[in-house]
């Protein structure tokens, strides 16, 4: 018999005003976004994260945080964080 195989794929669907408000999810988005580009600058057993199509939430965080830029242009350009369509 053939082992079956099981990927788990770290991601998220953030969408920014259906649970919280704007200003709340805004918050939690910059705190995430931190503890992430940590996490995936220093464990590289954490191999990569997923944004399903969705861009757009990195510009609203480097509006608050745009001194992290070059750090997610190098995780995008590594294949360790995966964003838009």
């Amino acid at each position: 018999m053939k082992k079956k195989q099981i990927y788990v794929v770290a991601h998220c669907h953030w969408d920014a005003e259906w649970y919280f408000t704007c200003e709340d999810s805004h918050i939690l988005l910059v705190e995430n976004l931190d503890y992430l580009l940590d996490l995936l600058e220093t464990d590289t057993s954490f191999t990569s994260y997923t944004f399903d199509g969705l861009a757009i939430v990195l510009d609203d965080y480097l509006q608050v945080r745009p001194e992290n830029e070059a750090r997610l242009k190098a995780l995008i350009s590594a294949r360790r964080l995966f964003v838009g369509p």
